[in-house]
């Protein structure tokens, strides 16, 4: 009996399921995130060195006087009491407005200018009875700098000015809270001396480790997609493990430290309840750039709560030379921002941050650095930066995060070199049993020279 029509390429049974071959490339697969840690990359490579004998590192720190010799008067001056002309004065001056801290820069010979903290009516020295609207931030006095001593009051700096008058003989009476600045010096020969001493910061180094493990059967198949198993889950777990350091150098907490001053060693946590731990052994954790900026930057020159609705190019300008007086030159800076940042920056729409911008400010195109992850740049009047697109800072609040990292400050510190620990296994187990292992944390230095934008 004759067949009506030949065998065809049937969609069921044996053909369908053991015999017909769907793989194009067998061989080749399709991964979701070939490289997701841009921020670790980057830090390893600046610069990596060992952090020497201990994983507790200390890096030193030095901040010029000179860059912003600025302070605050707090004892109000009434130059009419007594001889107001060329009049000694003590005064009582601190660091910061309202603030505790000593003015540490002070020498005798210093020329100082005081401005007027808010427009209002001030009397002049020679004449007490008349009063003068005088705007903020105009100059009200020029003092010269006679002696420098520790006042009682809670170690603030006590000054003796000498009137070095504004016109003639006038000085404007001063009040608590007029800023001050030290703009030259003049001294006799011989006259005293003045230095400063380094600050210190402290590191820490932290053990990540990622395992592995499949049984030895598995581990001699040849598979089709990767033939060999444990290589492809080697390779899948490497990636695994530089996303934790790359979450550590960007959002871990260095448990312990003073929130004070980073020149404070921390003092180390344990968990001797867990089963792992039952021995109380310390369990050592890093700073990530973010929580650095936290806990030891100030509001408005590092740390920037804003709003998209109403954030466009003026006010972020105005950020950045907030930000301009730690620096001598023009900032050339990498950022890490999460999705929604690089999203905001880029839409076009009437109520976009471009639109309100006039389009005067944008990103530049995608562009592949030396340091082997893409960039957008950022041109501004105080440089460029250099923005990357991170995706570690994933979900609330990290995606709408805008991370801005001075190079020269940041470095990947090594306690013990990441290695690939094979066969760890005990010895009766049929199978294997790898990890990746790191102990390593970030080096960060004059956190004036970071910044950290929140956005809402």
């Amino acid at each position: 009996m004759a067949l009506l029509g030949g065998k065809t390429l049937l969609g069921s049974g044996v053909l369908y399921t053991d015999r017909r071959d769907f793989y194009i490339k067998p061989n080749e697969v399709a991964e979701l995130y070939p490289s997701v840690t841009p921020f670790y990359t980057f830090v390893s490579k600046l610069k990596t060195r060992g952090s020497g004998k201990d994983p507790l590192f200390k890096l030193f720190e030095h901040r010029g006087s000179w860059v912003d010799m600025e302070f605050y008067i707090r004892t109000a001056k009434d130059w009419n009491t007594g001889s107001y002309s060329n009049a000694a004065g003590s005064i009582t001056v601190y660091m910061t407005t309202g603030g505790t801290e000593a003015v540490p820069f002070l020498q005798k010979g210093d020329i100082v200018e005081v401005r007027a903290a808010s427009t209002s009516l001030r009397s002049l020295g020679s004449e007490a009875s008349a009063t003068t609207t005088v705007e903020k931030d105009a100059v009200i006095a020029r003092l010269l700098v006679t002696v420098v001593q520790t006042s009682t009051t809670a170690g603030a700096t006590l000054v003796t000015f000498a009137n070095l008058s504004l016109t003639g003989n006038d000085t404007y009476n001063l009040v608590d809270g007029d800023p001050a600045r030290v703009v030259t010096h003049a001294d006799a020969e011989g006259s005293d001396g003045w230095n400063d001493e380094l600050e210190t910061a402290f590191g820490q180094c932290q053990i990540i480790k990622t395992p592995y493990k499949l049984t030895g059967t598995l581990a001699n198949a040849k598979l089709r997609g990767y033939d060999d198993e444990r290589a492809r889950i080697r390779d899948d777990k490497l990636k695994e493990h530089k996303v934790k350091l790359n979450g550590m150098f960007l959002r871990g907490y260095m448990s312990g430290a003073s929130t004070s001053s980073r020149s404070t060693a921390p003092t180390n946590i344990t968990e001797p309840t867990s089963t792992e731990e039952a021995y109380g052994n310390e369990i050592r954790t890093s700073w990530g750039i973010i929580p650095l900026i936290e806990t030891y930057g100030t509001a408005n020159l590092q740390k920037f709560s804003r709003q998209w609705a109403s954030y466009d190019v003026d006010a972020f300008i105005t950020d950045m030379e907030a930000r301009s007086k730690y620096f001598n030159q023009d900032m050339e800076e990498f950022g890490f921002a999460g999705s929604k940042v690089l999203a905001e920056l880029s839409k076009s729409g009437p109520n976009s941050f471009l639109a309100r911008s006039g389009g005067s400010l944008a990103l530049g195109s995608w562009q592949m650095t030396k340091l082997g992850f893409q960039v957008r740049t950022l041109t501004h009047p105080f440089g460029v930066t250099h923005i990357a697109w991170d995706p570690s800072l994933r979900g609330a609040p990290y995606n709408n995060m805008l991370a801005i990292v001075s190079p020269d400050d940041v470095e990947r510190v090594v306690y013990r070199n990441t290695v690939l620990q094979t066969a760890i296994q005990d010895n009766d187990v049929d199978g294997i049993k790898d990890q990746y292992f790191s102990d390593e944390g970030l080096g960060c230095t004059l956190i004036e020279r970071h910044a950290l934008w929140k956005f809402n």
